[in-house]
């Protein structure tokens, strides 16, 4: 309750929910057993996810009911049945989480949550730094438009 309507519930909370669309998709894909799937769903916190949501995202068997499910949640809508519109929505996710920060850092340059901020933007860049190596590696052109910077 600290948290309540700052710019870090909304960061991290929105981290957290990054971490069980993730969950989500990786027992759909890997069709982990129940126990595990019931492990999620019991333990698992959520920001903007509701628990009936992330219990509905666990159960499902393909991307494309994933996919149905996430149009409707708070983060909008996404078009189409790839597995890489998952990752677009967690891009969005996390452009939304950078400005965030950029706009707390340029209005509260003295504030207590500097670090904290910082670190979280500095684990940005690294996620952003894997996909371009990534990217170079594949030399695919795809990863690029899901980094946090653009």
């Amino acid at each position: 309750d600290v948290l309540k309507g700052t710019p870090a519930e909304q960061v991290f909370g929105s981290r957290v929910d990054i971490i069980a669309i993730r969950a989500a998709v990786n027992a759909c894909l890997y069709k982990l057993p129940e126990k595990l799937r019931k492990y999620v769903i019991e333990y698992m916190s959520t920001y903007r996810l509701d628990r009936r949501t992330l219990a509905e995202l666990v159960a499902m068997g393909d991307i494309e009911s994933i996919l149905a499910t996430m149009r409707e949640t708070p983060y909008g809508v996404v078009s189409g049945s790839d597995l890489t519109l998952i990752d677009e929505q967690i891009s969005l996710i996390r452009k939304f989480v950078r400005r965030i920060l950029v706009r707390c850092l340029a209005t509260n340059p003295l504030s207590p949550c500097l670090v904290t901020a910082v670190l979280e933007l500095l684990l940005l860049d690294i996620e952003d730094l894997v996909a371009l190596t990534t990217a170079v590696y594949s030399r695919s052109t795809d990863v690029l438009t899901r980094l946090s910077i653009s």
